[in-house]
């Protein structure tokens, strides 16, 4: 099983590129990107986007 413990404070990467954990509640997380972009997400769908991201690139 694919398990990322998100923090905040650090930088993951998605699809969309580069993004701060900024808060977390529950499942649910704020992040930013680097183009100043912000959302809300949870951390159970980045964590899939995550894990497919690593299994496109044969790491996973």
């Amino acid at each position: 099983m694919f398990n990322i413990e998100f923090e905040v404070g650090k930088k993951y990467e998605n699809m969309k590129g580069i993004f701060e954990v900024l808060a977390i509640d529950g499942d649910s997380m704020h992040i930013r990107w680097e183009n100043g972009e912000e959302m809300m997400t949870t951390k159970s769908f980045q964590e899939r986007v995550l894990m497919r991201m690593s299994m496109e690139r044969g790491r996973a």
